[in-house]
């Protein structure tokens, strides 16, 4: 095995575990874990956000998962062959579109409003009318509601993997699951348990990729 391909196992390993560890904290750290609901208007939904440094450290953490969910969707891609070939290149685009809609709604939502979090309280309160326009995505920002895209996409991939028996039924079972959960468009605690199983799913997959095992399945990127 030459040193680019090594190299690139080694990477996927790293993004299989560190993808839904990240995923993990970053929706446990929202400070509406236990709620099952979301805020009826915009001043409810100000209020939770403002000072709340954690659920920004939060968004941050998902903000930065994404380059590890695209060499991860390449990867399945490249892992599934003709036995199952259309669930890995049409869950593989479906989850793409996703995580460049995840990439734009945490970008908006998320970092532009804690930058915006910084200003004095006289000026936060000037800036309310465009931060309502974000909580009823004005605009463009409907694109935002294409995010459950995400998770689609890897319920599509994860099919086409345990199809292809390249995945042990039992952690293929728990990428499905998991990804299945995790499209409930925000409710913070279903997000963690299916964070956590993919989590349990994938990271014995990553850890032989690191190894070098042969036992797995899973190509690189």
């Amino acid at each position: 095995m030459d040193k680019l391909t090594r190299t690139k196992q080694v990477i996927t390993g790293i993004s299989l575990i560190a993808f839904p560890v990240l995923f993990i904290i970053g929706n446990a750290l929202h400070s509406d874990l236990l709620s099952f609901g979301f805020p009826d208007n915009a001043q409810e939904w100000v209020h939770e956000i403002h000072h709340n440094d954690l659920q920004q450290i939060g968004n941050l953490l998902e903000y930065l998962s994404a380059p590890l969910l695209i060499i991860l969707i390449f990867s399945f891609i490249n892992t599934i062959n003709r036995k199952a070939y259309g669930w890995g290149i049409i869950g593989g685009m479906t989850a793409l579109l996703g995580c460049v809609t995840m990439i734009g709604s945490k970008g908006a939502f998320c970092l532009s409003v804690a930058g915006i979090d910084t200003l004095p309280e006289a000026e936060f309160q000037q800036v309310f009318p465009a931060l309502r326009a974000l909580f009823e995505k004005a605009g463009m920002l409907q694109i935002t509601w294409a995010l459950p895209l995400l998770p689609l996409g890897f319920v599509i991939q994860s099919i086409g993997l345990l199809k292809g028996n390249y995945l042990p039924k039992r952690q293929g079972l728990l990428m499905l699951t998991g990804s299945l959960l995790l499209a409930n468009l925000g409710i913070e605690l279903i997000n963690v348990i299916g964070s956590l199983l993919l989590c349990i799913g994938l990271m014995p997959v990553g850890v032989l990729l690191i190894q070098k095992n042969a036992n797995t399945k899973i190509k690189s990127f």
